[in-house]
C-alpha cells in the first residue's frame, strides 16, 4: 500500500503537539483539527476504538486519515 502524499508532514505534526501519546482521545483530535467535540464524533467517530474504557485514535490512523 502506498503511503499519502501528506501522511509524514501530519504525523510529524501529531509527533509534536503530544510527545508523550500514541493514543489520543476525542479532545485531543478536537484541539489539532479545531473541531469541535461533536464534529471530530461524526467525521472520525467509526475509527475510534475502546482502549483503556475510553475511546481513542491512534496517531498513525489520524495521520492516515487527514492525510
Amino acid at each position: 500500500m502506498r503511503e499519502k502524499a501528506d501522511y509524514r508532514n501530519n504525523i510529524e505534526q501529531l509527533n509534536l503537539k503530544f510527545p508523550n501519546k500514541d493514543m489520543l482521545n476525542i479532545s485531543d483530535v478536537a484541539r489539532f483539527t479545531g473541531f469541535d467535540r461533536k464534529k471530530v464524533k461524526s467525521v472520525f467517530g467509526k475509527e475510534f476504538k475502546i482502549y483503556g474504557g475510553s475511546k481513542s485514535i491512534s496517531k498513525a490512523a489520524l495521520a492516515r486519515l487527514i492525510s
